[in-house]
């Protein structure tokens, strides 16, 4: 959404009210206060994080009922981004609106997905629920003695050795992985 540099925040939110039937007022000045907004500020004064919530605000308080959201975090500072996810994380208590977004951001994603997809060049490569798909992945500390070359086994997306201690990732976690690399004369020193 595009701000306009000379007019204040007040004014956007009066401009997207008179298109959006929907805007809910008690709810903008809500999230003005929630954010630290006045709307008297003109957008040319405020600064990233300030037009990250001004923008959300003037999203928001339309109440649609999908929002897509891409990067919605990026380049905030910690304080910033607590408010927005704490927003976004009640929009959600709502069951008939949702919340599709965009992030690189794990922590984000972790903290209000319900579902992960990944998507590489518009083709989904794995997609399922938060919790399921956290639960799969494991890292695998090991010690590996001089000479031990780790076996590649199914699941393991990636291994990294130094010397002789190495991590051994894996995106479809089975606990006989650890008896698989025990059994190669490595040590399993945590998972």
């Amino acid at each position: 959404m595009r701000l306009y540099e000379g007019m204040t925040l007040g004014w956007h939110m009066n401009f997207i009210r008179s298109i959006y039937p929907n805007w809910d007022a008690p709810y903008s000045q809500l999230l003005l206060k929630r954010f630290g907004l006045r709307a008297e500020q003109k957008v040319k004064g405020l600064s990233h994080g300030q037009r990250v919530k001004a923008t959300l605000l003037l999203v928001l308080a339309r109440r649609p009922r999908l929002l897509v959201l891409d990067e919605p975090t990026t380049g905030l500072d910690p304080v910033a981004r607590h408010e927005i996810l704490r927003e976004l994380t009640a929009v959600m208590t709502d069951e008939r609106r949702s919340i599709l977004f965009s992030s690189h951001n794990t922590q984000d994603v972790e903290q209000i997905s319900d579902r992960i997809t990944f998507i590489d060049r518009g083709r989904i490569i794995d997609s399922m629920d938060k919790e399921t798909y956290l639960d799969r992945w494991r890292r695998l500390r090991l010690e590996v003695p001089a000479g031990i070359r780790l076996p590649t086994l199914p699941g393991i997306i990636d291994v990294r050795q130094d010397g002789r201690l190495a991590v051994a990732t894996a995106n479809a976690f089975a606990p006989d992985m650890a008896s698989a690399y025990e059994g190669t004369g490595a040590r399993v020193q945590s998972i």
